[in-house]
């Protein structure tokens, strides 16, 4: 009887995974990527597909979103309007009339109502998009055969469960920073980017070139945090379909006096869960702090270049004279 419910419950610490499922993919899918080269043409792949997949349920949100990215372009107008009006007072030799102060403070109550406004329509489309995209999923899964859930390499229940519920709110958080990011962020960018050449052509222009190095260290710190929340995915994807196999199976533990052997096991999932979302969120915190080191590391060499360069201009100069 102990060799028996050793091989029973073996099958609850690693589910097997379906092929079927992409989001999560198996060890073996894994190791094949890292031997062939084509890795980034598939990765590019599978976005086009989960574009491809996610376009209808954004195209049915369509009104909050252009109503959320509208609210945005009154929010950096208005931060304009503000800011150019701030200088201004800030400048003057004169004192401040009463009509100036109402203006800014009008400005401040716009921008704060527009904003407020565009993050709840963002993310009115982001929860009813992802609610959809679940409602879709279950169905696809009420179409599935038994021999989906029954096979040999049959998906567990908690594999799913996980998928619908865990995976789902994460997607919302996901596309509630790509709103977020396509119209607003694009429109505070071009703001400040317009201001800072109205104040200083040429500091815009070093700051312009940072830009480059920029791109490369957040791809290449952006495919990291991807590759560690795939982990953290799979360890928590792993414990769910344990817990979901194992409690109704509660009985079957306690006839054979296994309690001590599955708190092992459901301690040794919990600790790679621990240890993957623990790495998850250190890399999230170290990524704004590297990119800020290298923006102005890099701003300081080339300052500290074109220093250099008029110096030696300077003295060669007072040489020829």
């Amino acid at each position: 009887m102990p060799i028996s419910y050793s091989y029973s419950v073996s099958s609850f610490i690693l589910p097997k995974l379906n092929p079927n499922l992409r989001p999560i993919q198996t060890q073996s899918r894994t190791q094949n990527n890292r031997q062939f080269p084509n890795l980034k043409i598939q990765s590019s792949i599978r976005t086009n597909h989960t574009i491809h997949f996610l376009k209808p349920h954004l195209i049915s949100q369509k009104k909050p979103i252009l109503y959320g990215w509208l609210c945005s372009a009154i929010s950096v107008y208005s931060l304009s309007n503000l800011l150019s009006k701030f200088s201004a007072i800030t400048t003057a030799t004169t004192t401040v009339d009463v009509s100036q102060g109402f203006a800014l403070g009008g400005l401040v109550l716009v921008r704060l109502i527009a904003t407020y406004a565009q993050h709840a329509l963002l993310w009115e489309a982001s929860l009813n998009a992802v609610c959809d995209v679940r409602v879709h999923v279950f169905d696809r899964v009420l179409q599935r055969e038994l021999a989906y859930f029954e096979a040999n390499d049959a998906v567990s229940t908690g594999d799913i469960a996980y998928r619908i519920t865990a995976e789902a709110s994460d997607l919302a958080l996901t596309l509630y920073a790509l709103l977020n990011t396509i119209v607003p962020s694009s429109l505070q960018l071009s703001a400040m980017a317009m201001h800072m050449l109205a104040i200083s052509p040429f500091l815009s222009l070093i700051s312009a070139m940072v830009v480059p190095c920029m791109v490369l260290v957040v791809a290449f710190l952006g495919q990291e945090l991807r590759k560690i929340s795939k982990k953290a995915h799979l360890s928590v994807a792993a414990l769910s379909a344990y817990l979901n196999e194992m409690l109704p199976a509660i009985l079957f533990v306690k006839a054979n006096n296994a309690e001590l052997l599955e708190s092992a096991r459901f301690r040794r999932l919990a600790l790679i869960d621990n240890s993957a979302k623990l790495n998850k969120k250190r890399m999230k915190a170290v990524i704004p702090q590297v990119i800020q080191a290298v923006y102005f590391g890099v701003l300081s060499i080339l300052c500290a270049g074109i220093v250099v360069m008029v110096q030696l201009l300077r003295s060669c100069l007072w040489l020829s004279i």
